[in-house]
């Protein structure tokens, strides 16, 4: 059994976790995101400019005024279509019965951290929690390949908070503590005010 400082429950939305998958890149890719965010899109967009302007028997000052709009239209639609992907796939898993919302109880063993909910009930082990982050009102904890997110809304007071956090941060590996330097200080901060 565990003590109320290493445990919370919280009710997180099915889907929430790619609401955050821009955060998480940003920070685990770096600045190569720049190349999955810009480059491929502008590879398109020229590949389809030069099949255009070889096919087009204009003037050249109309050619070249081809190329921009076909970036922003091959920019756009990539955008549209991964939205429109992405609410036709959780539309397919609710209907599914998928339940729009799940509530998860995060506890602190000295083993892992487990997550209970009632879907299943997961024990991550401590050396595979990379880093904690501070994001939108959220605390995004990065394990292998996906993040768990406890919104900062399910503690009852700022203690409980950093009580469950400080617990949290005294198990992470070195590493995984080093990286976590922000969240440290916003947990820190937490301690001070309450």
């Amino acid at each position: 059994m565990t003590d109320a400082a290493t445990t919370v429950t919280t009710t997180v939305g099915a889907f929430e976790s790619p609401r955050f998958l821009k955060t998480i890149r940003r920070r685990i890719m770096g600045r190569w995101r720049i190349l999955v965010v810009a480059v491929a899109p502008l590879v398109v967009a020229v590949l389809i400019a030069i099949s255009i302007v070889v096919v087009m028997e204009t003037p050249p000052d109309y050619r070249l005024a081809v190329w921009p709009i076909c970036a922003v239209l091959s920019l756009g639609s990539g955008a549209a279509i991964i939205r429109f992907v992405t609410r036709r796939m959780q539309r397919e898993w609710l209907s599914r019965g998928v339940p729009a919302e799940i509530a998860n109880t995060y506890s602190v063993l000295p083993e892992g951290l487990q997550v209970e909910s009632q879907v299943a009930t997961t024990l991550i082990r401590w050396p595979f929690i990379n880093e904690i982050m501070l994001v939108d009102g959220h605390w995004l904890l990065i394990s292998v390949v996906f993040a768990l997110v406890i919104p900062r809304a399910c503690f009852r007071s700022e203690g409980e908070e950093q009580a469950f956090l400080a617990a949290l941060l005294g198990h992470l590996e070195p590493t995984a503590r080093a990286r976590s330097k922000k969240a440290e200080r916003a947990i820190s901060q937490l301690s001070e005010e309450s």
